[in-house]
């Protein structure tokens, strides 16, 4: 090999460590760290002969160390006990790296393109998204149909709408902290508009607002609640691990955890459970508004369900996607986005218990290549 070949390879390799190896190490002790500080706030049993177990199961199985803190604590307030809970920082450090192509993330998630992600003819009856009004590429304007458009005829074309939109991040996710909603007949200058776009730079898209049917809506009316599907794909096909409902809280217009979101768990029937829980892992049995969630049927549950698998065949990069997808009057599915990297997976072990479920061990045995 030459000198400068070698040169060439060991850059490459450089470059990647610091891209994936050193990011998912700073998610192992992150996660871990987050962990004990939530967690240890509160009060919970710990049973010494089930951590034992737990640790020893993913000792077996991926040839780790892993802190048991998730184990006891899940357990404690779900009642299910099981050593198959995923260890967060095993997840965001290993799993997840393996089964999504972090370098394909950011290009495949990007919202400006989510019209060509998922054409309206992508299943029968058709795909809905909300209305795509403007979208900025790379500090480049486009309209609907990929025309380009000044600055100046963004605005003017904003500043004329009389219907509402909202304005967010295309690529970076930020929980729902840079989001701006303009309401039906609310107006914004051409001025005021520019000095957005200024604020934003680039890499952002403009929605049509979207209507929410009854039932969700009844679980908190400021925000458009969502059902948070996360689907892994294997060669037998999609399989659904888990799903919540995302509410945001009294008075918020998102759905988001950081911006004091609530997710409640969901049975395979669509149906809620008793309790939810927000990103400080604190359980309400009724939503702060007052809305019980026991019992509380989604509609159009199966419909959104064919829908994720449907679309999930179409990403093979990657192996474990969540969705946010909302319910329209009519109880048609609505996709809002889906999530790549890195995906929220204590809100559905909380409530539902171990992510992978029956699936665990084939996943960690292709993961780690270790036979149980």
């Amino acid at each position: 090999m030459s000198l400068k070949r070698l040169i060439v390879d060991t850059g490459e390799r450089l470059a990647d460590f610091c891209a994936n190896d050193l990011q998912n190490q700073y998610y192992k002790y992150l996660f871990l760290s987050n962990a004990k500080k939530n967690i240890g706030s509160k009060p919970y049993q710990h049973d010494p002969d089930f951590e034992a177990d737990a640790i020893s199961y993913w000792k077996k199985h991926t040839g780790l160390k892993v802190n048991p803190v998730w184990h006891s604590f899940y357990s404690s307030q779900n009642g299910i006990k099981d050593v198959r809970y995923v260890p967060e920082n095993i997840y965001y450090a290993y799993i997840e790296p393996f089964y999504n192509r972090k370098p394909f993330c950011q290009c495949c998630d990007d919202k400006c393109y989510y019209t060509e992600r998922f054409p309206a003819d992508a299943i029968p009856g058709g795909v809905k998204r909300p209305e795509t009004i403007l979208r900025n590429i790379s500090g480049i304007f486009y309209d609907a149909e990929f025309q380009i458009l000044s600055d100046d005829m963004a605005a003017d074309l904003l500043s004329d709408r009389k219907e509402g939109y909202v304005i967010k991040e295309s690529i970076t996710g930020t929980g729902g902290n840079r989001i701006i909603f303009v309401g039906p007949g609310e107006k914004k200058r051409k001025e005021e508009l520019l000095e957005i776009f200024n604020r934003y730079k680039k890499d952002y898209v403009i929605e049509g607002l979207i209507t929410q049917c009854a039932e969700m809506a009844a679980l908190n009316p400021s925000s458009v609640n969502t059902i948070r599907f996360i689907t892994y794909l294997d060669r037998q096909g999609v399989h659904l691990l888990s799903t919540v409902v995302r509410m945001g809280g009294a008075g918020f217009k998102t759905d988001n955890f950081s911006t004091g979101g609530i997710g409640c768990g969901v049975d395979d029937n669509g149906v809620l459970k008793s309790a939810a829980y927000d990103q400080q892992y604190n359980r309400y049995d009724v939503h702060p508004n007052g809305h019980q969630f026991a019992g509380t049927q989604i509609p159009g549950f199966q419909k959104a369900k064919e829908l994720v698998y449907t679309l999930h065949r179409r990403f093979g990069h990657f192996r474990v996607i969540s969705w946010d997808i909302a319910i329209a009057p009519d109880h048609s599915p609505v996709i809002i986005e889906f999530n790549l990297t890195p995906q929220g997976i204590d809100i559905h072990q909380i409530n539902n218990g171990p992510l992978f479920g029956d699936l665990t061990e084939s996943v960690l045995m292709e993961a780690f290549g270790k036979r149980g």
